[in-house]
């Protein structure tokens, strides 16, 4: 599935005969995009990768028979990914199922925390630090996830009101409401450079990525909380929250700062 590139994707990969290649007119969204791969997937597998990932061996035939051994109520499998071919450091790779306050403390307060030495962000991302090959996890990201069909078929893929960011959290989360289950397998072996498709970190985020997140984390706690009071304390503490990152904390001009403000007021009509 190619979500509108402009580099030589077309070339390459339409004309391999062993692809079925579809390419976006406009892009779609990471969900939305993926979304019309399933609809076009024949497979008893599906197996969601980033592009800005590295196989280091033989990851999607250790992922194929790990699961043919699982129960049906395996839904889908990851691995613990790496941040450069040494396959030494790892990134993050999985996470709790978010309430959504927790991204206040991601996104500002643990910055200021680690300085103390007080930092508890594993707390939330790969909060797992065992040395088991196997083991259970809430969520996955979506850089590598290898799912039954069946799964999808059922629970559906990702919501497509997302565009970018939290609709693997989403999905997970209907995925554990229906039954099913999510583990981590160590054996494949796969870089995730991270941030290639989207641009910087911290300060130097792009505005436009800031406002896709900010958008997806109001919708995120709507889709996943029926109580109307918890919505409306995760946005009465979020709100005042992002105005000062956007004021004190990001790198924007004016227009970029207006814009960003404007994104955030609709967010909170979500």
């Amino acid at each position: 599935m190619d979500n509108a590139s402009t580099d030589e994707s077309a070339k390459v990969l339409g004309s391999d005969a062993r692809i079925t290649y579809v390419q976006a007119p406009e892009n779609l969204g990471f969900g939305r995009a993926n979304n019309l791969g399933l609809e076009r997937a024949s497979g008893k597998y599906l197996f969601l990768l980033n592009s800005d990932t590295l196989l280091m061996n033989d990851a999607i035939g250790l992922f194929l028979r790990k699961m043919e051994m699982l129960p049906e109520s395996v839904a889908c499998l990851g691995t613990v990914l790496f941040n450069d071919v040494t396959c030494m450091v790892t990134g993050h790779s999985y996470c709790k199922l978010f309430g959504g306050f927790e991204q206040i403390y991601i996104y500002g307060l643990h910055s200021v925390l680690r300085k103390l030495g007080l930092d508890r962000r594993k707390k939330f991302f790969d909060y797992y630090t065992g040395d088991e090959e196997f083991f259970e996890v809430e969520s996955l990201i979506g850089a590598d996830i290898f799912m039954r069909k069946s799964v999808a078929g059922k629970c559906g893929l990702f919501d497509p009101a997302f565009f970018l960011f939290r609709e693997e959290t989403e999905m997970f989360h209907r995925f554990r409401k229906h039954g099913f289950k999510t583990f981590i397998y160590r054996k494949p072996k796969i870089v995730h450079f991270g941030g290639m498709s989207s641009g910087g970190k911290g300060r130097d985020i792009p505005a436009w990525k800031l406002e896709h997140m900010m958008r997806a984390h109001v919708l995120y706690v709507r889709k996943t909380h029926e109580a109307r009071l918890y919505v409306f304390a995760y946005k009465l503490a979020y709100f005042p929250f992002m105005c000062a990152y956007l004021v004190l904390l990001c790198n924007y001009g004016f227009r970029e700062r207006l814009a960003c403000f404007r994104t955030l007021l609709n967010a909170m009509k979500l």
